[in-house]
């Protein structure tokens, strides 16, 4: 499993840096083609272009070995709920991260400088709050009450 894990982060170091050096090339050599908007319905395809066409290829490729990978790793899951007897087991501490939930608060801090809110900071990290339940849930014992409550939510 770690192999896959670290062959994974490899592939997708590779393509990013692969899309890093495509696009210097692209806006050094080959007039930002690729990179700027252009209408491809005046496309005419050039050699100069291979580098940019390829790595955008690779990194397709990538996400959807990723989809692959998430969608695989849902149906495990959802596989091995059924046999589970308690939740999975996290280190507590880690639902003090929760209280980076708070954080988001920050985005109202922009409503006294030019009078907007910013909610991306607000659900940036709104999601840290699922810390605080995963820590204090974990290792518990699965019974009828939790599932019924489960289904609630």
């Amino acid at each position: 499993m770690k192999k896959r894990t670290k062959l994974t982060i490899c592939l997708g170091v590779i393509c990013a840096l692969l899309v890093a050096i495509s696009s210097w090339y692209a806006a050094a050599f080959n007039n930002s083609r690729f990179i700027v908007p252009m209408d491809l319905s005046e496309y005419v395809f050039r050699v100069q272009d291979l580098p940019m066409i390829i790595s955008g290829v690779l990194l397709a490729l990538y996400i959807v070995y990723l989809v692959m990978l998430l969608l695989k790793s849902i149906t495990t899951n959802k596989h091995r709920e059924l046999t589970l007897q308690s939740t999975r087991t996290i280190n507590p501490k880690l639902g003090f991260l929760g209280l980076l939930g708070f954080a988001g608060f920050l985005g109202f801090w922009t409503y006294s400088v030019d009078k907007t809110i910013f909610p991306f900071v607000f659900f940036l990290f709104f999601g840290f709050f699922g810390f605080f339940y995963e820590g204090k849930m974990s290792n518990t014992f699965i019974d009828e009450r939790y599932k019924e409550n489960k289904m609630k939510a």
